[in-house]
């Protein structure tokens, strides 16, 4: 074969070395990620119920020592038990996708690709939704708040688990992670692009030197 189809066979390599190295990279960014939600989720957990406890002072009284001291014990086993939660719930969602990730359609490759930012942040919204909700079950147990028409919560269909309502901000640790991962993940994209490409400039050129040949 000729110059033009080594070049393209160097080419290919370097974009499939350049593709192993953007996924090794992902998969330390999706580590972080996971990493801030758990500090995250954390935080919002301690913080919002001691808030609750601290301002709702009548339903705080109410309680009393014994029923509090059951409810830091409850909150305690929760934050234990929110890394296996974020597991579950990622897992649930298939929010990494970037190990088997292809470029479906040539065509079509700039809305692939421009769907992967969306995509994401949905996924990882539906996994902190999710998780908030465990916040939730203790504020309707220790009654700091119910289903009445000011509630922020709502009943889901069958489950025990309430949902927040409305929208909520990320820690700047967690939307920093969230964005490198994205801009990984899109570099990842235009490399696949890159290589399907010369790939098939590849099969051209070979053509090519075949019919000078004969």
């Amino acid at each position: 074969m000729g110059e033009k189809y080594e070049a393209l066979e160097i080419q290919i390599s370097k974009h499939r070395n350049d593709i192993e190295s953007i996924r090794t990279q992902l998969d330390n960014e999706a580590e972080i990620v996971i990493e801030e939600i758990n500090e995250f989720i954390k935080e919002k957990y301690k913080n919002d119920i001691e808030f609750n406890v601290k301002t709702k002072v009548e339903v705080t009284k109410r309680l009393g020592i014994e029923n509090l001291k059951e409810l830091k014990a409850d909150l305690a086993e929760l934050i234990e038990k929110t890394p296996t939660l974020i597991e579950e719930y990622l897992n649930n969602t298939n929010c990494f996708t970037y190990k088997n990730y292809t470029i479906r359609n040539m065509q079509n490759e700039f809305d692939q690709k421009y769907n992967i930012k969306p995509n994401f942040n949905n996924k990882i919204e539906s996994v902190i939704r999710q998780l908030y909700g465990h916040e939730g079950v203790l504020l309707f147990k220790y009654e700091y708040e119910n289903y009445n028409s000011s509630s922020s919560w709502e009943k889901q269909y069958r489950s025990e688990i309430p949902r927040y309502k409305y929208g909520f901000g990320y820690s700047n640790g967690l939307k920093d992670s969230i964005d490198l991962y994205i801009k990984l993940f899109e570099q990842l994209h235009d490399t696949l692009v890159k290589l399907n490409k010369a790939l098939k400039q590849k099969e051209e050129q070979e053509a090519i030197d075949l019919w000078e040949q004969a």
